[in-house]
């Protein structure tokens, strides 16, 4: 990269780079998360460099790309059905502190709660068998097997809220 065109990007950094990760902080919710992606922001317009040199409004480009990175970040945490780590834990410790907690558990559930949900966090945390396993229990694929345990453990971390359990 030549000296203007070292300085044109690190003039735009320094005039924009604070403003904008208080913007991405205000649409994602997370300081961290807000620096990564006006980083990755800004290697958008290094990538795109030679065209942004003759736009009329970098600064402009800067806003409109860094407000579409965060409507991706958002979009994918919403369609996102990963189970948190420390969620999946605390639901296993509660099948394994004794032999008797299998029933005690599944027993505390709403009976709202369908016998084919109940059954699946058996074996998820009671038996401790694997997506795959449970998916060819369920004669289905172990993408859709894992979508369906996390809203399962969704509807079953809800009901532990509502009645503080």
């Amino acid at each position: 990269m030549d000296n203007a065109k070292d300085k044109f990007f690190t003039d735009l950094y320094m005039a924009h780079s604070e403003d904008l990760v208080w913007y991405a902080y205000r649409k994602v919710g997370d300081i961290e998360l807000a620096k990564d992606l006006v980083h990755k922001t800004f290697s958008l317009l290094l990538v795109k460099l030679e065209s942004i040199l003759a736009h009329p409004n970098p600064a402009g480009w800067l806003h409109i790309t860094l407000k579409y990175v965060c409507f991706q970040e958002v979009n994918k945490k919403s369609y996102s059905n990963e189970i948190p780590i420390n969620e999946e834990i605390a639901i296993t410790s509660l099948f394994m502190q004794d032999q008797e907690s299998k029933e005690s558990l599944l027993e505390i559930l709403p009976a709202e709660f369908p016998e084919s949900d109940k059954q699946i966090l058996m074996w998820r945390f009671g038996e401790q068998l694997t997506y795959y396993e449970i998916a060819n229990r369920l004669g289905i694929t172990e993408v859709a097997c894992r979508k369906k345990i996390s809203r399962v453990i969704h509807n079953c971390r809800k009901f532990f809220e509502k009645f503080k359990i």
